[in-house]
């Protein structure tokens, strides 16, 4: 009993070093921009020359307020109650040819959207439409974010989170564009590079910023063009093919967490029957990692746990689909685990992987809190 207990606390240990890493990050941030504000310096970042763009407002410090910023919510937010919004808040807008980003807003009462942040972002190194993978284009068309990966789960190249678009769409697979893997997201911290292999990168800065407004994002569209010309990107949204649009996105959705959910509680009502082969039926064996262990250090792991105690009780509450493709999904959730004498809530993830037509878990882990759902 003590060694499980003494795991749980290792773990709470690691999830507030990781928070406060967070918070010294953005910390650092805010001191850096108002140090140059105060000295009136304006010299552009790496970021911004590599991509000789005039450099955007800064964050407004008072973002940082814990009781108040959009940025802080992003880091810090509380688990909300529903994780996708039944209306049409945001919309992005990337322009290839002004390397320029606008996140829209329609809360207008006349629903007429407006731009309320602009960012300076790379896009693929070629020019042109996206035609086949690997040809280094960044794709051009109207797409909408259907998944969203974490710190965790990146290499550094990535920055501290990507939200992931559904190309190609069924456009692109009428004309015959192949690829995959076109997300939006952030960059090393020391990367002078002048352009990608296809994604939409922003500054870390910037991607957090964002975050805040998208949270999950699942549903946001993002139209995609290369207009030398535009001046008026708030006047590109079509608002009624937007929703059709979403709608079905947002259906297919719900398709997924309705399958995942009931996945997900059949593979809890096999942990509470403690019987370790109908446990063992949800997991791949041959791929299956969690806690640094593979299968058979997990499965006997659990065995032993199954025989220590006469019951278990495990309660899910506030799952999401936050990664989806045809063959891999990640599902997020907070578990509340309870046996004798021990009784931990934590947020839990498992990535599944299709094998023989079934969902099986792929991998196995646990993280801090604040992370469901930045």
């Amino acid at each position: 009993k003590a060694y499980y207990t003494g795991s749980a606390i290792i773990k709470r240990q690691t999830a507030k070093i990781e928070i406060a890493r967070k918070a010294e990050t953005i910390l650092r941030a805010m001191i850096h921009e108002k140090k140059k504000n105060d000295e009136n310096i304006h010299k552009k970042s790496q970021f911004t020359e590599a991509i000789t763009l005039k450099a955007l407002p800064t964050i407004d410090s008072s973002r940082l307020n814990p009781e108040t910023d959009t940025v802080k919510r992003s880091v810090k937010a509380p688990f909300p109650d529903k994780f996708i919004t039944k209306t049409m808040d945001y919309c992005i807008i990337v322009n290839k040819a002004g390397r320029t980003m606008y996140l829209l807003n329609n809360s207008d009462e006349k629903g007429l959207w407006k731009i309320v942040e602009k960012f300076s972002i790379l896009v693929g190194r070629n020019v042109g439409q996206k035609m086949t993978e690997g040809d280094k284009r960044t794709p051009e068309g109207t797409y909408f974010v259907i998944g969203r990966k974490e710190t965790e789960e990146l290499d550094a190249i990535y920055g501290p989170l990507v939200y992931m678009l559904n190309y190609p769409n069924e456009e692109d697979r009428r004309a015959g564009r192949t690829g995959q893997g076109i997300w939006i997201h952030g960059t090393r911290e020391d990367t002078t590079r002048e352009a990608t292999r296809g994604c939409v990168v922003l500054n870390n800065k910037d991607i957090i910023n964002l975050s805040g407004y998208l949270q999950l994002g699942i549903g946001t569209p993002v139209i995609i063009v290369n207009d030398s010309g535009l001046t008026e990107p708030q006047k590109l949204p079509n608002t009624a093919q937007l929703t059709a649009l979403r709608e079905r996105i947002l259906s297919e959705y719900d398709s997924r967490q309705s399958e995942f959910g009931n996945i997900v509680m059949q593979w809890k009502q096999a942990w509470e029957s403690r019987n370790i082969d109908s446990y063992s039926e949800f997991y791949d064996s041959d791929k299956f990692s969690g806690e640094g262990m593979r299968w058979g250090a997990w499965r006997d792991k659990k065995q032993r746990i199954f025989e220590a105690y006469n019951t278990i009780s495990v309660e899910v509450d506030k799952l999401c689909v936050s990664e989806f493709s045809e063959t891999t999904a990640v599902v997020m959730f907070v578990q509340s685990y309870n046996s004798k004498n021990l009784h931990i809530q934590k947020p839990k993830k498992l990535s599944f992987m299709r094998s023989d037509g079934r969902w099986k878990i792929f991998k196995e882990e646990t993280f801090s809190r604040q992370e469901l759902l930045l």
